[in-house]
């Protein structure tokens, strides 16, 4: 059977010269002397530019999709070209199936008058031919990278998987180390505090006064490993009520008044007047002020001011911490909220960090849908950010 198609010669300004074939009835339009870009349907002319104007400076144009007026309606036919002695070659075919039987016929012609097709036929052959290998080829390497992106996968979630057991382990002997030692340092620490109210010797109360300073920080460090181990291992709870963000904040600026006395820092806490109630964790938030605060204070040099203040939006309550001291850098900024680091900037008072007070902020605010964040300048000083959702409660 016949594959239907369409076959021309044309000048090299793409006037039809022969119709060697039509089996789809378009003589009307694809008739000698017409333009090609004329025989197509109008939407296809810029497409029938480039086709011969590709012929002109390819010498050969494959796979154009053109429509063309077949029976009153409008079809999309695949063209192909090819340049011979100054004219274009030009056949067209439903598909480009269609099209490489429609050159295979062309070349068991016979007839004188059409050798010149059936050369140029089996140059649509061999094009056609080395565009199924180059597709054949193109098909295996995207399997090969499909297989090796599986195996890659199969890799990743089986060290992912590693690497949580890992963590969960980690997490585990956290909580049970800052457990068992919570309560000798405890001890120790009440102890050294005891003494010191008893003993008048300078040089004893000296010595107790580090084994008190030094108890005191590991107190701290423990309590903290404890917390992080809870929020890593997803056993983070809260604790939900109807609390006032502003008698929270006041508490802790008066506990934190007596460490930076010692610095000879003020603290300035000017907030607005009446009440700001919210939803959350009262013991948590109130961790987390005194995270921020602390920080501010460690960093803060001798004789400077820290500002506070807290103002309230349609959506949130934010509470903002200022301090003059030495900034941020910005290399420390992207790891400020990450467990275990520190910055590069040292505390003013020679204060110890176990670089864990900023990422349990961040985590227990992130609990309660909130944002932490820092604006800071080198040389100039650091300002946090608490913003907390200001969800309506009654407070009886």
């Amino acid at each position: 059977m016949q594959t239907p198609g369409i076959i021309l010669l044309c000048d090299c300004d793409g006037k039809i010269r022969e119709v060697h074939r039509d089996d789809f009835g378009v003589t009307d339009a694809f008739r000698p002397g017409v333009p090609l870009s004329i025989a197509v349907d109008r939407d296809s002319l810029g497409k029938a530019l480039s086709f011969l104007r590709e012929l002109r400076e390819q010498g050969s144009a494959f796979d154009w999709s053109m429509n063309v007026m077949v029976a009153e309606e409008l079809v999309t036919l695949t063209f192909f070209g090819l340049t011979q002695e100054n004219q274009f070659l030009i056949v067209a075919a439903y598909s480009q199936d269609d099209a490489t039987r429609l050159c295979e016929e062309l070349m068991k012609i016979g007839n004188e008058q059409t050798n010149a097709l059936r050369k140029s036929s089996k140059e649509f052959a061999e094009y056609l031919q080395q565009q199924r290998y180059r597709e054949q080829t193109y098909y295996d390497e995207l399997m090969r990278l499909n297989n090796e992106l599986a195996n890659l996968q199969r890799e990743l979630a089986k060290k992912n998987s590693e690497l949580e057991r890992l963590n969960e382990q980690k997490n585990r002997f956290l909580g049970m180390a800052a457990h068992d030692l919570r309560n000798p340092l405890h001890a120790i620490l009440m102890y050294s505090e005891f003494l010191l109210d008893e003993i008048t010797r300078e040089e004893h109360r000296a010595f107790l006064e580090v084994i008190r300073s030094s108890s005191h920080f590991m107190v701290a460090l423990v309590d903290d490993f404890l917390d992080i181990s809870q929020i890593e291992s997803g056993k983070l709870r809260l604790n939900r009520e109807c609390l006032d963000f502003i008698v929270l904040t006041r508490r802790v600026v008066a506990l934190h008044r007596i460490w930076a006395d010692k610095k000879q820092i003020t603290i300035d806490f000017a907030p607005p007047t009446g009440s700001r109630y919210l939803i959350g964790d009262a013991a948590k938030l109130e961790q987390v002020v005194q995270n921020v605060l602390g920080n501010a204070i460690k960093y803060a040099p001798t004789g400077s001011s820290i500002e506070m203040g807290i103002e309230t939006t349609a959506l949130e309550v934010i509470l903002s911490v200022q301090d003059h001291g030495p900034g941020i850098p910005d290399q420390d900024i992207g790891r400020l909220f990450l467990p275990f680091e520190r910055s590069t900037v040292r505390a003013t008072g020679g204060e110890k960090s176990s670089g864990l007070g900023l990422a349990i902020a961040f985590k227990i605010v992130e609990a309660h849908r909130g944002r932490l964040w820092v604006k800071t300048q080198v040389g100039a000083g650091s300002t946090f950010f608490i913003a907390l959702p200001a969800e309506g409660c009654e407070h009886a």
